[in-house]
């Protein structure tokens, strides 16, 4: 029993250096009131700031940093600075896909996890079924609301068993910021779009393929998913694709909802009603390509790792293995355990 690691409250946990520590204690702040104009001083007092923003929850607080907490904050300006106008929906809608495919697109070539963007996939849920409660919620049925709460917490398990690693991984120590293909041949894997070079395979178990992201060797790798920061493979594809049919849905539901309330109000003033159905609209069609795409992978058998490697030997992808076979396939993969 003495083994046991104590059981923290929600506002509590270990900092970077090592102490128990919590949220709402400023102490940490004294030892740099002196000297807080110093440039090394003031290094210290933002790691140590960055280090407090965290998530309270059970058995302690999780952390977030800058990179984290900027979603939460940044989601609700936009929303306000969306509410002015149709044309200011309209500019934060165009903006944000171009945005988001820079920053994945780097993300991806420079092999860097980060916090942000699973933060955003988590806040734009949160905040999106929070809009639907207030606004739209009580002037509908009571089942549509239970439903979407059931849709939004079930897509939610979804996620965190799509993050779990499968019980036999084998961790890969990899430099941080070095790719797996080596320096020399970064570029080449960041044109393979997160892929491995022929040689790093070897690396891996039999049958498995090392994540240049996380440095997991996963079997039936399928690609690293930055918006949950997991690893798709054998264990959780199916997972991974059951979670995104119920975001689709439930989205698709809330967001038919709240354009129907925003047309019951007969008001000609753009209201939160409209935006929220705007960005319900943009995330229903970033999900809907994802799934397209796993479909047509399905078609074909292939993981995406197998059909970019393929692409880059030059080599011509499987012919489409008919309907029915598509079919047990995603039937398959959906109501199996992975």
């Amino acid at each position: 029993m003495a083994d046991e690691p104590p059981l923290f409250c929600c506002c509590q946990f270990v900092d970077r250096h090592g102490r128990t520590a919590h949220l709402l204690d400023l102490s940490f702040c004294d030892p740099y009131s002196a000297s807080c104009c110093e440039g090394a001083a003031l290094q210290e007092f933002c790691a140590d700031l960055d280090d407090r923003l965290r998530l309270p929850q059970y058995n302690g607080a999780i952390y977030l940093g800058l990179e984290g907490a900027l979603p939460v904050a940044l989601l609700p300006a936009l929303g306000l600075f969306a509410c002015r106008g149709p044309l200011h929906t309209a500019v934060v809608l165009l903006l944000l896909p171009p945005l988001f495919a820079h920053l994945h697109r780097r993300a991806l070539r420079d092999r860097r996890r980060s916090r942000f963007f699973v933060s955003w996939c988590g806040a734009s849920l949160v905040y999106c079924h929070g809009a639907f409660t207030l606004l739209v919620g009580e002037h509908y049925a009571f089942g549509w609301w239970l439903a979407t709460s059931l849709g939004h917490l079930a897509a939610a398990l979804c996620a965190a068993a799509t993050r779990e690693l499968p019980a036999t991984k084998r961790a890969h120590k990899v430099e941080r910021g070095l790719a797996p293909c080596g320096i020399a041949d970064r570029e080449a894997c960041a044109a393979d779009g997160g892929g491995l070079a022929q040689s790093d395979a070897s690396e891996a178990d039999e049958g498995e393929v090392l994540c240049p992201m996380c440095g997991h060797s996963i079997a039936g790798y399928d690609h690293h998913c930055i918006w949950l920061d997991a690893c798709i493979g054998a264990h959780n594809r199916g997972l991974f694709l059951r979670g995104l049919l119920l975001v689709l849905a439930t989205m698709l539901v809330q967001t038919a909802l709240a354009v129907d309330r925003a047309l019951h109000r007969g008001e000609g003033a753009w209201c939160l009603e409209l935006v929220c159905a705007s960005y319900g609209v943009v995330l229903c069609l970033a999900v809907m390509a994802l799934l397209a795409e796993q479909a047509w992978l399905l078609s074909r058998g292939l993981t995406a790792y197998e059909a970019r490697s393929m692409r880059r030997r030059g080599k011509e992808l499987p012919p489409w293995v008919g309907c029915a076979s598509w079919m047990g396939r995603c039937r398959g993969l959906l109501c199996g355990s992975g």
